[in-house]
């Protein structure tokens, strides 16, 4: 159980990490790695916050790493890179080839958690977004 949880924690984060990316309008590499770094950073408190039972926790896992693995599918079909500089229209693009994999793990999602733990699970998204811009703002 311990080396699925150090194989799929990652993988969870990173899925999280790249749903942010469909509240914003940047969806640059730079954006979706600072997400995920800051969601590995956190993942205790979102599993402890959510109130996860055993069984959700699995599942949810499950739904994140399907939903990691068709993002850098998508990513890498745009050819995306840390790093490197995307115009407005490939911004755009990314974004909405994004969108259906956020909206079927969101409904997936919404079928193992109760409504409760899906607006927390919401909240904790806008937090992570919004300390990211704080952090943008910063610098």
């Amino acid at each position: 159980m311990t080396i699925l949880l150090r194989t799929i924690i990652p993988l969870t984060l990173m899925l999280l990490a790249s749903q942010l990316a469909y509240a914003q309008a940047d969806p640059s590499p730079e954006t979706i790695a600072e997400r995920r770094e800051l969601l590995i950073d956190n993942m205790e408190q979102i599993r402890i916050r959510l109130r996860l039972s055993d069984e959700q926790d699995e599942q949810m896992r499950v739904i994140l790493k399907g939903n990691v693995e068709k993002t850098r599918a998508v990513m890498q079909e745009h050819d995306i890179v840390p790093g490197a500089e995307l115009s407005f229209s490939q911004k755009t693009s990314l974004a909405r080839d994004l969108r259906p994999i956020k909206k079927e793990s969101e409904k997936k999602l919404k079928a193992i958690l109760s409504s409760d733990q899906m607006k927390e699970f919401k909240k904790i998204r806008k937090e992570a977004l919004d300390e990211i811009k704080a952090r943008r703002k910063a610098e």
